[in-house]
């Protein structure tokens, strides 16, 4: 990664495209429409060590036929099949 030297930066160079030239004995040159631009090789950033761990990804309801019908829904707060018959009126006692 090379870096355009400041003095060298001019109207028209943003977004453009420019020749990168690796020649024979091992230099490289960057043109610019006619003229050769002056650049300085960029040392690579040590990368950062985060104190915090990465964060996971959010989990997401699954979309279109969910519903949350059941969402309060817990078993073992729930009565007995037997109470639960009898309240509905379908058997009585003497059918036990």
């Amino acid at each position: 990664m090379y870096q355009i030297a400041r003095a060298e930066i001019s109207t028209g160079l943003r977004k453009a495209t420019v020749r990168v030239e690796k020649r024979l004995d091992g230099t490289v040159a960057v043109r610019f429409r006619d003229r050769y631009l002056n650049i300085v090789l960029c040392e690579p950033r040590a990368k950062a060590v985060s104190a915090m761990p990465a964060k996971t990804a959010a989990r997401r309801k699954p979309g279109g036929r969910y519903h949350d019908w059941n969402e309060n829904f817990d078993l073992h707060q729930a009565p007995p099949i037997w109470v639960a018959s009898q309240a509905s009126g379908t058997r009585k006692d003497s059918e036990w």
